[in-house]
């Protein structure tokens, strides 16, 4: 039996534990693929099986819609809370969170 190949890329806008296992989820679910780890201290995603780079690029753009997609839920809920504290005459700073931006910028290997 063959070892299945490995390929990395370098991922930009991997910044978070969430950023991680999206990609890490969605590649996963790819045909092909037997392992996929991503890893936002180096920015590289590690892939084995037999899957294309399109398929991969393809994957890693679902991932980023799912993290924009629960980053407007964040927005919206922080949004809510400002406004009720600005109704309830409190003051407070609110911190809104970082746009997810994932993309696929290179095959390293």
């Amino acid at each position: 039996m063959s070892t299945p190949a490995e390929k990395t890329y370098t991922v930009e806008g991997l910044t978070c534990g969430h950023c991680e296992l999206s990609v890490r989820e969605e590649v996963e679910g790819l045909a092909g693929v037997t392992f996929a780890h991503a890893d936002r201290t180096t920015g590289r995603l590690i892939v084995r099986g037999d899957v294309d780079d399109a398929a991969v690029r393809e994957a890693v753009a679902a991932a980023a819609a799912v993290n924009r997609h629960d980053f407007l839920l964040k927005l919206e809920h922080a949004l809510k809370e400002r406004a009720l504290l600005a109704e309830g005459g409190v003051e407070g700073e609110l911190t809104e969170p970082a746009v997810p931006g994932l993309r696929l910028a290179a095959r390293t290997s």
